[in-house]
């Protein structure tokens, strides 16, 4: 199989650098991941507003939302995880023509997510502000903080249901449609936050918290649209729940959850690492500009590591409809142009960032001492997310086939064992306070792409059964 990324060892070393793009294959990509991107773009602008607008109440507000999302984007990216699993038997059961079943799946993961929401949302209202304080949240930080996590968190099965809503069209290869539901929420966040923020009209004046009152309500929004879309049987999947007196099918939740705990695992320890980082730079002599900095260039990142998701959903439907079918040529064809299509778009998009750091931060905070840190944050991040990108993308392939534990082990491996330490390391042992931090964050993905890419080369993932 040619190609730059996954070549077959029998090939020789010219037409393993061939960068030509299979015209077909990419049009099938493309067409999943356009509104894909799209929708994880919007998601990650949303983010920004939200700094944005509570940027106008000062550094303070910047940084108690920076420290509430750390906890956030855990839970998110778990749940993200556990969708893997939707995803890939919606998908494999759409390529082998069995919508009954996909339509099962989806019946199960909506059941599935709204009890892990559950379960989230309990604690989280009840130690919201010492999940904070254990970040290293103090003063006005955890005042204002503390508020708003709780709130988000109490609504945690609203951000499930609709991030099961996504997969579930996706793994039938519609990206559209949640892209449409999605304009909808952002539109309802946007103006949400900005009535309850500033207390516009008769609305409270609820600064920080204000910025959750508007998620939760673009959130409801969401799930109710997405659930009545999936009961009308307009689509390629139509809900469905398990036969007989019960709603839940065990055996199926388990077949979801063997494929998507691993890659909730992989965002639990990937974002894991990102907690504990901001925490070691919460510590940095600078303390407040550069945890604040930090916040801004986490959601700066996310306009790298969106898309690159977007294109690990988009290789993981098509990829299980190639397996459900039981194509193999074509599942391996489309995550060898999933990967070069990722790479060329975050060689333009890292590009840009680098060279228009300063001015990016400048829109975000007007402290002179943020945008000094954050500037040079922000290009070592932007590097590390280079190959980040590149490793999420290349991991679509092997979702698409059930294979989620191997980038587990590479997420361990790149985030706990090389950047953290060295992070630490640099800051507290040699005196880069926090350059350190940044260095060490661009170095670890290097590691986790080399490792994916090796993975799904050695072409292990064509024996797994999910």
């Amino acid at each position: 199989m040619k190609g730059l990324f996954f070549p077959d060892p029998d090939e020789d070393r010219a037409d393993r650098m061939n960068w030509r793009f299979d015209r077909d294959l990419l049009a099938r990509v493309w067409q999943l991941a356009w509104p894909t991107v799209v929708y994880s773009l919007l998601q990650t602008l949303v983010g920004l507003v939200d700094v944005y607008m509570v940027g106008r109440l000062g550094k303070e507000a910047i940084a108690a939302v920076g420290f509430s999302q750390q906890v956030l984007m855990l839970i998110m990216i778990g749940a993200l995880g556990v969708n893997t699993g939707t995803i890939t038997l919606v998908a494999q059961f759409v390529g082998a023509g069995k919508r009954d079943q996909a339509g099962r799946v989806a019946g199960q993961a909506l059941l599935s997510m709204f009890a892990l929401g559950v379960a989230i949302g309990i604690p989280g209202v009840l130690w919201a502000r010492q999940f904070l304080a254990l970040l290293g949240a103090r003063g006005p930080v955890l005042i204002q903080g503390s508020p708003y996590l709780r709130l988000m968190l109490a609504g945690s099965s609203l951000m499930m249901l609709n991030f099961a809503v996504a997969f579930i069209f996706r793994g039938a290869a519609d990206a559209v449609t949640p892209l449409k539901i999605a304009v909808g929420v952002n539109l309802t966040n946007v103006v949400g936050n900005w009535l309850f923020i500033f207390g516009i009209g008769p609305f409270p004046r609820l600064g920080v918290a204000g910025a959750a009152v508007g998620s939760l309500v673009a959130r409801a929004f969401g799930a109710i649209v997405g659930i009545a879309l999936l009961t009308t049987g307009w689509y390629r999947v139509r809900l469905r729940f398990a036969r007989g007196a019960g709603l839940v099918d065990f055996s199926l939740i388990r077949r979801i959850l063997n494929i998507g705990l691993p890659a909730a695992g992989q965002g639990f320890f990937r974002n894991g690492a990102r907690v504990l980082f901001f925490r070691i730079v919460a510590s940095s002599a600078l303390g407040t500009t550069a945890t604040a900095a930090l916040t801004v260039g986490s959601r700066l990142r996310m306009l790298t590591i969106m898309p690159a998701l977007a294109f690990r959903v988009a290789a993981a439907a098509l990829v299980g409809q190639s397996i459900g079918a039981e194509d193999w040529e074509q599942a391996e064809g489309i995550a060898r142009e999933t990967v070069k299509l990722c790479t060329a778009i975050m060689v333009v998009l890292v590009v840009l960032l680098l060279a228009c750091a300063p001015w990016v931060i400048a829109v975000f905070s007007d402290d002179a001492g943020v945008i000094d840190v954050g500037t040079t944050m922000l290009r070592f991040l932007v590097v590390g997310q280079f190959f980040s990108a590149v490793a999420i993308a290349s991991s679509g392939g092997l979702a698409g086939a059930g294979d989620t534990r191997p980038p587990l082990y590479y997420t361990i491996i790149g985030q706990w064992m090389v950047m953290l330490p060295l992070a630490w390391v640099l800051m507290q042992k040699v005196g880069l306070d926090p350059q350190g931090a940044w260095m060490a964050f661009a170095v670890a993905p290097v590691l986790e792409a080399t490792l994916t890419l090796q993975r799904f080369r050695s072409g292990k993932w064509k024996h797994i059964r999910g």
